[in-house]
């Protein structure tokens, strides 16, 4: 998993409240 700062970039990953990135975001947005 990328660091938060990269996902502030990415603007792609999102996190959850326990922080854990929801992958499926991810996938379906390439």
């Amino acid at each position: 998993m990328p660091a938060a700062g990269g996902a502030e970039r990415m603007g792609i990953w999102r996190y959850d409240g326990d922080g854990a990135a929801l992958r499926d975001v991810v996938e379906r947005d390439g």
